[in-house]
């Protein structure tokens, strides 16, 4: 005489409730993925920035050791 107050689920129901699940799980997945290429990219970024930042420093020694009335007072 006591039923259930789940209603009962059909397979299809399952199955769309199942495909939604994975449907999420991939999408979060390719905004990782999106995340992890703009994170190396900014890596790569930083990189190219302190190389550059050592050749100038680089450069500016190489300049005062030419000429060495040349001073870096800042």
């Amino acid at each position: 005489m006591c039923r259930s107050l789940v209603p009962s689920s059909t397979p299809y129901d399952l199955q769309a409730t199942l495909d939604k699940i994975v449907d999420e799980k991939y999408q979060k997945y390719q905004q990782l993925k999106i995340l992890e290429k703009e994170e190396q990219r900014i890596v790569d970024e930083e990189k190219k920035i302190q190389d550059k930042k050592k050749k100038i420093e680089e450069y500016k020694k190489k300049i005062q050791e030419e000429d060495p009335r040349r001073r870096d007072d800042g």
